[in-house]
């Protein structure tokens, strides 16, 4: 493609760019043209910009974007036109799911039944008519229900044509790319479709105050994007809009007799990666520029500020599992590690760039905690109290980010609305506290556990539950113990076609079943795995009996153990560490002296309580509350030895006692009293979770590029793993926040707010 062409094209791409997406927002977007060929089984049948394509097999027609409504009879007279019949359509895929490319996907699968495929991101999009989508909610249209839920690198198969769906988000969550091979004059030629790559106006890629970012890592999403589309092998350059590859351009080409396939052009899209790439890559920096302002609520906390900063002399744990680097030097421009090298390299440093000296303390990335909660348990219910959760809703967040803890999966709610404001208030800068991925409320059996919560009537009910929650905006869900096989099954089904990710602390299903109904996640580890217990029956938890059953009976190494243990690899299924909230359950531990550090930030009546049961459980001195633990610890080895992807999270819950941050950093020693080393424990608590969100792009590790999510440490934790509690600084997207300051904030609130 000529440089002047496309540089015209890309220009005129800009300036198409509406708010909305209606049909008059482009007169190219309803006006006719001719189909033609492209290459081989592919032909274009959409308008004179919004492109549709026809792939032709013996088995049927394939259409890819039914655009407007208004535009189906105009598609339909192309195929036509060709000579196909449009009732022939068995598949309907889309690029993206904004009204100009998917509106008329209703009328088409109407006068087709064809079978509707769409990206995981975009469905609920597609299916509420558009209302859920985060920029264009005001263009609604019909909507239409799909038949198949695809996922990043799904081929969509018929009459011997495959195509490949990639998920390219960020214009939407469901952006997709598609790419297919056809035979042209005896040559194979690779063709890419480009889903989108633009950055709309009033598309939010970073958190301003009262102004969240569209969607949680919609920034990191477009980065994966541009990533993905460089790496495909790309021949027949086509799109979502005709501009994009410049069509009416290379149809001109030729009518003037052009002797080559105008399409074949491998150049032109590198170029129009690149260039959209970097447009983008300048939209994020002028955004990022206009949200360093901290607000009143947050200032007070800020310990560190400068928009440039260079750490000199740190030790690096980077939470790759690596070892440490000694002596580095970090670079943090615009919220983002720009730079991670030797002290010793004479590099000059950017312009106005604050340096601060750490030697003797080690950096660590900030932890992403995966089984947090926004709930404490509630002092002194009495001997026929009700059980009941408070919300945290000031001590929780900067208790969190003063430990560490940058990232947090909340992994169940007991105030799932509470629990979505605090993250509209904290993304939005007007209070502190980590980046929060909302759980959805406790899925199952929960009137005697929390009478606060719903209790399941159903199978049916588990997805009309799911449907609800992740219109409402939270972005995984959390079985609970009760929950019977037939209930989880729908509630895993929904989840995955909304795209989102489901775990489970599970009682009355074993690990073996809920692997094989497709649980993402299990919580808590083999201590709460029912399947090995005698007197199990199916879809019943046996909860009291099964405990001291696993203490005197079950072997980590015995094969029905070891077999659970290569099932759970073998599907997929992460495991969530809590070793913190177990080990209060063991008489006299953890030490008082450990504890002391937590008090000032518990009320007096839930300090109260934690001493009393804990002075119970020393009383009653059970000895197989040790043994558990133990095994349990033994499991979580053995596991990470097989092969699985062991998360890490506190859960402050049980009688008390476990607090945020504070239940954290003892999760990390417990992890180190388990086997690991110190850096495998980092890594656990880190990359890992950040690898299960799929933010491992954007955080979890210590990486140019990556967001300044990090902990200076004032000791060497590989030495002394205890030395993770001396929190010196917490930095979240490159701001410093002082733990002290945000601790004393919260003194006496835990166990009242």
């Amino acid at each position: 493609m000529h440089k002047k062409t496309l540089r015209g094209c890309l220009l005129g791409m800009l300036l198409v760019l509406t708010s909305g997406l209606k049909a008059q927002g482009n007169p190219d977007w309803l006006t006719p043209i001719a189909p033609f060929h492209v290459a081989g089984k592919l032909y274009y049948v959409g308008s004179k910009d919004l492109a549709s394509y026809l792939i032709v097999t013996p088995k049927g027609l394939i259409l890819i974007n039914s655009s407007f409504k208004e535009s189906v009879p105009l598609i339909r007279q192309s195929v036509e036109q060709l000579g196909f019949n449009f009732k022939d359509i068995k598949i309907l895929l889309i690029s993206h799911s904004h009204g100009d490319h998917d509106a008329g996907s209703a009328e088409v699968i109407r006068q087709t039944g064809a079978k509707y495929m769409v990206m995981d991101g975009d469905v609920p999009v597609v299916e509420s008519g558009g209302a859920t989508d985060f920029a264009y909610a005001q263009d609604t249209y019909e909507p239409a229900k799909v038949d198949r839920v695809l996922h990043d690198g799904d081929q969509v198969k018929l009459g011997g044509s495959v195509l490949t769906a990639h998920k390219t988000a960020g214009h939407t969550r469901g952006c997709t790319t598609w790419t297919l091979q056809v035979n042209d004059g005896g040559r194979t030629l690779n063709v890419v479709i480009v889903g989108s790559w633009n950055v709309n106006p009033g598309f939010r890629l970073v958190d301003h105050p009262g102004q969240p970012a569209s969607y949680p890592g919609i920034a990191a999403d477009y980065r994966r994007t541009f990533t993905q589309l460089k790496g495909l092998p790309c021949d027949i350059f086509l799109g979502a809009h005709g501009m994009y590859f410049g069509m009416l351009a290379k149809l001109e080409r030729i009518k003037e007799g052009a002797p080559e396939n105008v399409w074949i052009d491998h150049e032109g899209y590198l170029a129009a990666v690149a260039e959209r790439e970097q447009a983008f890559e300048t939209e994020l920096r002028r955004q990022q520029d206009s949200s360093t302002q901290i607000s009143p609520g947050v200032k007070s906390f800020v310990s560190e500020d400068s928009p440039v900063l260079v750490f000199m002399h740190a030790r690096v744990i980077d939470g790759t599992g690596a070892a440490p680097l000694e002596d580095q030097r970090i670079d943090i421009e615009g919220g983002k590690i720009s730079r991670i090298q030797s002290a010793k390299l004479k590099v000059a440093f950017p312009p106005n760039a604050k340096v601060v000296d750490l030697t003797g303390k080690t950096v660590i990335p900030g932890l992403v905690g995966m089984h947090e909660h926004l709930f404490y348990t509630a002092p002194e219910r009495g001997k026929d109290g009700l059980p009941f959760w408070v919300e945290m809703m000031d001590s929780g967040p900067r208790l969190y980010l003063a430990g560490g803890v940058t990232t947090a999966r909340t992994a169940g709610s007991m105030e799932p609305y509470a629990d979505l404001a605090l993250k509209k208030i904290i993304d939005s800068g007007l209070k502190p506290g980590p980046k929060l991925w909302i759980t959805g409320p406790y899925i199952g059996d929960l009137l005697g556990f929390a009478p606060q919560l719903h209790t399941l009537t159903g199978p049916e009910d588990a997805g009309r539950t799911v449907d609800y929650w992740a219109a409402e905006g939270v972005t995984s869900f959390k079985a609970y113990m009760g929950i019977k096989p037939e209930e989880l099954k729908v509630a895993v089904e929904h989840a995955h076609a909304r795209g989102l990710k489901i775990t489970g602390h599970l009682c009355a299903v074993g690990f073996t079943e809920a692997a094989a109904l497709g649980i993402d996640n299990l919580e808590h580890g083999i201590v709460v795995d029912t399947e090995f217990f005698p007197g199990k029956k199916p879809g019943i938890c046996p909860s009291r009996e099964a405990e001291e059953d696993f203490a005197r009976n079950v072997d980590i190494e015995g094969a029905p153990v070891q077999d659970m243990i290569r099932d759970l690899v073998a599907h997929h299924v992460a495991v969530t560490s809590t070793l913190a909230v177990f080990e209060i359950t063991v008489p006299n531990r953890p030490s008082i002296l450990k504890m002391m550090r937590a008090k000032d930030a518990m009320s007096p009546q839930a300090w109260s309580t934690y001493l009393r049961v804990r002075s119970g459980i020393a009383e009653e001195n059970n000895p197989l509350a040790a043994v558990s633990l133990r095994k349990e610890m033994q499991f979580e080895r053995d596991f990470v030895k097989a092969g699985g992807l062991l998360l890490a999270g506190c859960d402050p819950t049980s009688f008390g006692g476990v607090l945020p941050g504070f239940g954290d950093q003892r999760n990390l020693e417990l992890l180190v009293e388990a086997g690991f080393t110190p850096v495998e424990a980092i890594h656990i608590a880190t990359e890992n979770g950040a690898t299960f969100l799929g933010e491992g792009a954007r955080i979890g590790t210590l990486a140019a590029g990556k967001a300044a999510d990090m902990v200076v440490i004032s000791g060497n934790p590989v030495q002394n793993i205890d030395d993770i509690e001396k929190v010196h600084t917490v930095f979240k997207d490159g701001v410093g926040f002082d733990p002290v300051k945000l601790m004393q904030s919260v003194q006496g609130l835990v166990g009242e707010r």
